[in-house]
């Protein structure tokens, strides 16, 4: 439960971070940068009702067009020829009216040396009576700000347009006191959404975790459907994983229970014959030494396969990868199962002076670990040992006539511990884990390899090496 408390209180702080920082940027752009944005549309403004009479200049629209602007925006326009107006367009107590020469000329000068714009920007000022003495005046400027835009066109005319910004105090603090308000309401909603939302995604979490703590038993029983696609992702991950446990669980107990049937069975025939040659001197024949030698060689295979496979698991074993003959190696495997067992019926069925790249000792392994299972479930039937190049690849293969394998059982019949006879069969030759250990160095040489079987019809193992002739 510390965990799940952790995760609501985690997603809470997302979401109250977010939402904060919404109202943040809000409140930056709303109110601290409100009167800067204000200041600069107000000029824009200027600047393109400047513009627009340019463009309306020696147009019949241009007076039209400078009163309705002036009304509209509370704007002063005049536009001075040598000294004169030509057209005047304000509204009542524009600053323009009160230019003299002197504002004029000064008004030219800067325009002149400013690329031909120039901005004059003040307070205004007011003029109010002392109320401690009403005899005296007192000025006193205002939180008005005053614009004068000056442009000079290239006729050689002024124009002059002066608007004021007012100042956006009241706003602000209206501005401010909705922020607020919103603010408290906003953040209100989001910490029950946030609960809201964290309970749901929590609860199917919190439910998958208690059935998780099954799994080393190979448990899991959440059959629950969520509404959340990732948390019914992981639910069935762990459904899988708890069957793969369950099947991993069993099928170590049988490799056990196997392993340990075939350790015993040699060890008690050596033991077993052993004595009785010790107890009575006239069974010291040939054929009970070559008992005791067979159940020895039969337990060498086991060890060493058992020893080996372990190496593969843990990555032990690197490969001594080098340019060999496959054909010769597989002539020299069939004269030693010749050489063991003249009454094999093993058949050799290639192409001379094949050429791959490999390890040779570990591929050896591989093929008499076919050859090993080829024979154990063959029914004592002929077994092929076949190499050929089919196209750019050259192909080795075990072909054996026995009851095949059943199409279920295929895709399982690599994987560790798996057992197509649920009975216990003992081997004739190697371990039983052949197939295994076989998957495990053809993988490291990263070739391709499989099994095509049709029941009651044999079973053909094969790898395919890339060609280098």
């Amino acid at each position: 439960m510390k965990k799940t408390c952790k995760l609501q209180n985690k997603l809470l702080i997302y979401i109250l971070c977010f939402v904060i920082g919404i109202l943040v940027v809000f409140w930056i752009f709303e109110v601290a940068f409100l009167s800067l944005f204000y200041e600069n549309v107000k000029i824009s403004e200027t600047k393109k009702v400047v513009n627009d009479i340019v463009d309306l200049y020696d147009s019949d629209e241009l007076e039209d067009f400078m009163r309705s602007i002036a009304i509209q925006n509370d704007m002063c326009i005049r536009i001075i020829s040598d000294s004169k107006d030509i057209i005047t367009s304000s509204v009542s107590g524009c600053k323009l009216n009160k230019l003299n020469y002197n504002d004029i000329y000064y008004y030219t000068i800067k325009a002149a040396g400013n690329n031909g714009t120039f901005i004059d920007r003040n307070y205004e000022r007011s003029l109010f009576l002392n109320s401690k003495n009403p005899n005296i005046f007192l000025i006193e400027n205002s939180n008005v700000e005053n614009i004068i835009y000056v442009q000079l066109t290239d006729n050689g005319h002024m124009i002059l347009v002066n608007t004021n910004i007012s100042p956006l105090t009241s706003t602000i603090k209206t501005l401010q006191m909705q922020i607020i308000v919103i603010g408290i309401i906003v953040i209100g909603a989001a910490i029950v959404l946030a609960l809201y939302i964290s309970k749901r995604i929590v609860r199917p979490i919190e439910k998958i975790n208690e059935e998780a703590k099954k799994l080393a038993s190979g448990k899991y029983d959440n059959t629950s459907n969520n509404e959340y696609l990732e948390a019914n992702d992981l639910n069935k991950t762990l459904k899988k994983a708890a069957m793969d446990i369950s099947k991993a669980d069993k099928a170590k107990r049988d490799l056990i229970a196997n392993v340990s049937h075939d350790l015993r069975t040699p060890l008690t025939m050596i033991s077993g014959y052993g004595q009785m040659m010790i107890d009575l001197p006239n069974e010291k024949t040939d054929e009970n030494i070559k008992v005791i030698i067979d159940e020895a060689t039969r337990l060498n295979y086991l060890v060493n396969d058992l020893l080996d496979y372990a190496k593969l698991q843990d990555n032990k074993i690197k490969l001594n990868i080098q340019e060999i003959n496959i054909s010769m190696l597989l002539a020299n495997i069939y004269d030693t199962y010749h050489h063991i067992n003249n009454k094999l019926h093993l058949d050799l069925i290639m192409e001379d002076d094949l050429m791959v790249n490999c390890d040779p000792n570990r591929i050896e392994q591989v093929i008499k670990n076919f050859i090993n299972n080829a024979i154990n479930y063959g029914n004592d039937q002929r077994v092929e040992l076949i190499c050929r190049k089919i196209d750019d690849k050259i192909m080795v293969a075990v072909k054996d006539y026995g009851k095949g394998i059943d199409p279920q059982d295929l895709p399982y019949i690599w994987d560790r511990y798996y057992k197509v006879d649920k009975t216990h069969v003992r081997s004739n030759i190697g371990s039983g884990i052949g197939l295994s250990i076989a998957k495990e160095i053809l993988q490291l040489h990263n070739i391709e390899y499989g099994v095509d079987s049709k029941v009651n019809q044999g079973s053909i193992f094969y790898f395919k090496f890339n060609s280098i002739k």
